[in-house]
């Protein structure tokens, strides 16, 4: 009997990717999660690339507000924050930087999320993201 090598998966490249919002996980999951977990998805890569967001909280200027605001791609009313249903913001495109961080035991690389942009945002050769109108 011959064993299979496992197939090493080629994590995506650090750097700007579109992408589309996959998942938004509370953790710990229940009635009060301490942050909520953004999972993003890219062409060419199976698994969910993740992005943490903490505190949980949809007031002004908050990292939670700031993205719902991103994935809509236009400011939100103090009212219109409070009753955001979170489920309407999957499948929405963005583009999203990806870093690598070594996991567990420093033998692997791990993508995450490092900035997350409107969708009509593009990388130009330099690395650099320029805003379109």
């Amino acid at each position: 009997m011959k064993l299979q090598k496992h197939k090493k998966e080629a994590i995506p490249k650090e750097g700007p990717h579109e992408a589309t919002i996959a998942s938004i996980k509370g953790k710990p999951e229940g009635e009060n999660p301490k942050k909520l977990v953004i999972g993003y998805k890219v062409d060419g890569y199976e698994k969910e690339i993740p992005f943490d967001v903490t505190p949980v909280s949809m007031a002004p200027g908050k990292p939670l507000r700031k993205f719902a605001e991103t994935a809509l791609d236009r400011p939100l009313k103090d009212e219109e924050a409070e009753d955001l249903e979170f489920d309407t913001l999957l499948n929405r495109p963005c583009l999203i930087v990806v870093a690598h961080k070594t996991g567990a035991g420093g033998r692997q690389l791990i993508p995450h999320v490092t900035v997350v942009l409107p969708k009509h945002t593009v990388a130009n050769p330099a690395g650099r993201t320029t805003a379109l109108s």
